[in-house]
């Protein structure tokens, strides 16, 4: 389920796109101008590249073939959620480095993390310490709290539905793009810590994980 997610999250159309893969042709003369890839980056630096690119006038398009093989190798829940924390380190570095970007749009990406992975649970925990600790009442806004996770879970599984995805691939990919805010949340803290710290961001590695 999980190389399945992975194989449809790569599957973007086919004809002009706003970025790419690591499996790529460039011009030479387009990658000096923006000065290549960004080393210091552990995740996303294909797409940032691709920003970069863009901003300059430079246009990447999508064709109509097969270019790659990848054995995203996801058979543990412990691997995706490592993967995903690392999106989430990505999308913090790349809405940081390009604020004005709307085409992916970074920025709306990260506030969607931090409300649904950071915000959401604080409120949730604090419902419930209410209720335990002050007025049994907090209990009510603990479970609407809640309720609202399966409810953007349905909302989500619907609309992979309608883009072709199979019932099951569609269910789970509702389920755990939800699910998946939590671990983003914590790439993001990470890469903002390693940010105001001054230190290199390391590699977030979900290959060969032992992690359940």
């Amino acid at each position: 389920m999980y190389n399945a997610l992975c194989d449809d999250e790569w599957n973007a159309p086919i004809g002009e796109s706003p970025g790419c893969g690591g499996d790529a042709l460039f011009r030479v003369e387009a990658l000096r101008q923006v000065d290549f890839y960004n080393p210091a980056m552990i995740a996303g630096e294909d797409t940032e590249l691709s920003m970069r690119l863009r901003k300059q006038g430079w246009r990447l398009r999508r064709i109509d073939a097969e270019m790659t093989l990848h054995d995203a190798a996801i058979t543990r829940f412990g691997q995706w959620w490592r993967r995903v924390q690392r999106s989430g380190h990505g999308y913090g570095e790349m809405a940081f480095l390009h604020p004005d970007a709307r085409d992916p749009n970074w920025p709306r990406s990260v506030r969607s993390i931090i409300f649904w992975g950071g915000l959401m649970p604080a409120l949730w925990a604090l419902a419930i310490l209410l209720a335990l600790t002050l007025d049994p009442r907090w209990g009510i806004a603990a479970a609407v709290l809640f309720v609202l996770w399966p409810l953007r879970m349905m909302q989500l599984a619907r609309r992979q539905r309608r883009r072709g995805l199979t019932a099951k691939v569609a269910r789970a990919s509702g389920i755990l793009l939800m699910i998946g805010k939590l671990p983003q949340f914590l790439g993001l803290i990470g890469y903002h810590f390693d940010r105001l710290s001054g230190r290199a961001s390391r590699l977030i590695e979900y290959k060969g994980q032992r992690t359940a």
